[in-house]
């Protein structure tokens, strides 16, 4: 059977890199697992790890990313799509036309816009509204205008604001995948600190990946503080295999048990975002000693931050939403705040069972005993919902926050 170039491309790299590497096959199992499939980002991981140029350390822009800045944006949402790993797609027009109801058009090419949406205003908008895209989306995509634009409209013109991690939105796009998570909360804490709109809080939406940065902005900084936090399919707890790589295959499985070490690593915990919520259950003590970012949001070091349960517990209300039928995210529970039991594939615990809500590491348990967390399903896949969906809880959730 014929191979397509793009394979015998990546068959090339990996042979040179096991050149360059002296047979050390271990170094590229995350390339065989962002590979597998998605060859295309793959090359570009492969020759960014080859440029040798420094990590970023505190922006999200810097001279790691030069050269992926020769991209277009065209050029790199081309090879996101390739790749599979994008987690932002929506139901399809089509799909939402049979069922009578209206949803997110994700088509791309369309012109460019600003990052916030301020409708005709009402004699009582209700509160601001920030939204953070997920993995391989950027801010100002089409399908992010559409939903800013519905939000707002639904709010009778309440001030609506789609945060970047970029300054481009080349680089927007990029920094969900190459930038750490810390970066990322860190750049969404200065986006929303400087502007005006939002001094006096906000309510918060996130999608997939996206909910993790509000996360830690919560728990880290919450200042101005938010209100309301929605969570669309949010991988609140991390993942324990890479997106769209399928737990249920032997090579996922096969792959997944061998890049427990690599993946924290200091060269990946510093240079590719999932890999900081990347918990395997079968390797805790690897992931507890190497991970950058979920650990540290988890509480789980010995001495805990008591002001991240503090700040996460003071939220108005947690709005859980988890894609029913979710092969993206592994464990799906994640979306729920469950995860899978350590030392176990196998073993799924609820929100209530896991440690992190029984020692209220970070809030969980003072949120839930409250009457302050709603949990939905969406039927069908990982980011599938319909707008209509979505507006029903903004309705539900921000219509009753009235801006102070």
């Amino acid at each position: 059977m014929g191979r397509s170039c793009d394979e015998l491309r990546v068959i090339l790299v990996l042979v040179l890199l096991c050149a360059t590497w002296e047979g050390d096959a271990t170094r590229l199992q995350p390339w065989l697992l962002i590979g597998q499939g998605k060859s295309a980002l793959a090359e570009l991981e492969v020759m960014r790890w080859f440029s040798k140029a420094s990590s970023p350390k505190d922006l999200p822009e810097g001279k790691w990313n030069e050269s992926f800045n020769a991209l277009s944006l065209e050029e790199f949402e081309e090879d996101v799509n390739k790749s599979g790993l994008h987690a932002t797609s929506f139901v399809p027009e089509e799909s939402c036309k049979k069922n009578g109801v209206p949803c997110v058009d994700p088509t791309r090419g369309q012109k460019l816009e600003s990052t916030s949406t301020t409708g005709k205003m009402s004699s009582s908008p209700s509160m601001p509204v920030v939204q953070m895209h997920g993995m391989g989306d950027f801010a100002v995509s089409p399908g992010m205008v559409q939903i800013r634009r519905a939000i707002s409209q639904r709010l009778n013109g309440a001030y609506v604001k789609s945060v970047k991690v970029g300054l481009t939105p080349g680089a927007d796009m990029r920094n969900t995948f190459f930038t750490t998570m810390d970066a990322q909360v860190d750049y969404f804490a200065k986006e929303v600190t400087a502007d005006a709109n939002l001094k006096n809080g906000f309510n918060a939406v996130g999608y997939s990946q996206g909910n993790l940065v509000i996360r830690g902005y919560v728990e880290r900084y919450n200042d101005p503080p938010v209100h309301n936090f929605i969570s669309m399919h949010g991988i609140l707890l991390g993942v324990s295999g890479f997106p769209q790589c399928n737990m249920s295959a032997r090579i996922c499985r096969t792959i997944d048990e061998s890049l427990g070490d690599f993946a924290y690593s200091r060269e990946v915990q510093h240079h590719l975002a999932q890999a900081n919520y990347f918990r395997d259950p079968m390797r805790i003590k690897e992931f507890l000693k190497g991970d950058l970012f979920l650990a540290d949001v988890n509480n789980d070091g010995a001495v805990k931050n008591h002001a991240y349960a503090q700040r996460f517990a003071s939220l108005n209300k947690l709005v859980l939403v988890k894609a029913g039928d979710d092969t993206v995210v592994v464990p799906s529970e994640t979306e729920w705040f469950g995860f899978y039991e350590d030392g176990s594939l196998d073993h799924v615990l609820s929100m209530n069972e896991t440690v992190w809500y029984k020692e209220d590491r970070f809030g969980l348990k003072t949120l839930d005993e409250a009457g302050k967390i709603d949990m939905f399903t969406t039927p069908g896949e990982h980011l599938k919902f319909t707008l209509d969906f979505l507006l029903d809880l903004v309705d539900t959730y921000f219509k009753a926050s009235p801006v102070i």
